[in-house]
């Protein structure tokens, strides 16, 4: 902690005798430019609602959106992986969404997200209005979101 703190006051005294120089940017030749401002990119954290929000459009363009059925699995969890084959859950999402299903997944979804650390639960409002609205688990494993509600 002391390292921390020493450091932190060390950082704290550059940026204090830096903006206490001179601000006289011109030199013989004219004036400086100055550098642009660093930009840096506030991506969520792999965990956050906004990253599990961003998942699950992410499964929905894949899947019933473009219709790649054998994809859902990828999203599942370890433990479902375990407990579904990947042909099985491929050909029962194509019949229950697929094109013979009436369903239309042609807009976007609707989500409502009860987050608890790194498990979620998730109801969707599908597009057509066709959905169950069953809450689904989806919980943070091994720095991703997984469907867990198998």
């Amino acid at each position: 902690m002391r390292t921390i703190t020493s450091t932190l006051a060390g950082a704290v005294a550059a940026l204090a005798l830096a903006a206490c120089s001179s601000s006289d940017n011109t030199t013989a030749e004219g004036p400086q430019q100055q550098s642009a401002p660093v930009v840096t990119s506030s991506a969520p954290a792999p965990n956050s609602e906004a990253a599990l929000r961003a998942t699950l459009a992410d499964y929905y363009r894949t899947v019933p959106q473009r219709g790649q059925w054998d994809k859902a699995y990828d999203y599942l969890s370890p433990r479902c992986q375990r407990e579904v084959d990947a042909d099985t859950l491929a050909s029962g999402m194509a019949e229950a969404y697929g094109p013979g299903s009436g369903r239309d997944f042609s807009g976007e979804p609707e989500y409502l997200i009860t987050m608890n650390g790194d498990s979620a639960l998730v109801v969707s409002k599908s597009y057509d209005g066709k959905g169950t609205m069953k809450p689904e688990q989806w919980t943070f494993i091994n720095g991703a979101w997984r469907l867990d509600g198998c």
